[in-house]
């Protein structure tokens, strides 16, 4: 607003953050869905910086806190999905509109988000102290 500053040359600092369209990687993650699956997913989403104080002061690192939003919002859509019943119909845009939703209050809009990668696999996992890793070469 209008005023006078005092400008303190050792104490004060400038950031700079960038407002345009952005688009960040969602990295490749394991869900079981309702009916025992085990699924994998990756995707992106596209958002920007609607209010830089909020997206400044409300959220620490907001890209990684948007990273780790979205991951666990597709998540929570997948547990329920039952892959007999067309699996994939509304999940982009249900993750959407919830990612929407939740980052209002960062001032950050969400522009889009996209599945990248749908898998089904499976996945062993080896869980002891005794058993030592032997691996030939």
């Amino acid at each position: 607003g209008a005023g006078l500053f005092w400008k303190w040359p050792f104490y004060d600092s400038i950031q700079k953050i960038e407002v345009r369209e952005q688009v960040i990687n969602l990295p490749n993650q394991s869900v079981t869905t309702k009916d025992g699956k085990i699924m994998a997913f990756s995707g992106a989403i596209k958002y920007e910086i609607t209010d830089v104080k909020k997206a400044m002061l409300d959220v620490l690192d907001y890209d990684t806190s948007l990273q780790n939003l979205a991951l666990g919002t597709l998540a929570s859509f997948v547990t329920r999905i039952d892959t007999s019943a067309g699996m994939y119909d509304n999940i982009t845009d249900e993750v959407l509109e919830e990612l929407q939703l939740e980052c209002e209050n960062w001032g950050i809009d969400i522009l889009g988000f996209w599945l990248t990668d749908i898998a089904e696999h499976k996945v062993y996992r080896i869980m002891s102290q005794d058993v030592p890793l032997v691996i030939d070469e």
